[in-house]
């Protein structure tokens, strides 16, 4: 069984800083979950249940290099976690150790026009 993590994007109020920070469910659910104070959240990301190459864990939203194809944001699409660019997708039919995570969609999103 896949463990099911969720990837928290805040940006800080004052500075406009965007940071992560990684939740289980356990901690979601729990009465009071840690949160940043002077930031607000501006995404969540679902953990695939897959680590790239450097064993990386890989979520929704974060930008991949794959070997020999090109870069592609991971996206939620059809019932599953596929990696795509524009409207072309493709699915977990490379293996992980050819992908390397190299940022998000929400940090770095000007990578996707690399």
């Amino acid at each position: 069984m896949r463990e099911i993590k969720f990837k928290y994007y805040f940006q800080n109020e004052l500075t406009g800083v965007i940071f992560s920070a990684i939740y289980s469910l356990e901690d979601i659910e729990e009465p009071e979950p840690i949160l940043f104070t002077d930031s607000i959240i501006i995404a969540r990301a679902q953990y695939t249940g897959l680590q790239d190459k450097n064993g990386v864990g890989i979520y929704e939203g974060d930008i991949v290099k794959v070997e020999g194809m090109g870069i592609y944001a991971i996206e939620w699409q059809r019932q599953c976690f596929v990696y795509a660019k524009g409207e072309s997708w493709w699915g977990w039919s490379i293996i992980a150790e050819l992908i390397d995570v190299i940022g998000n969609i929400h940090e770095n999103h000007e990578l996707l026009n690399a």
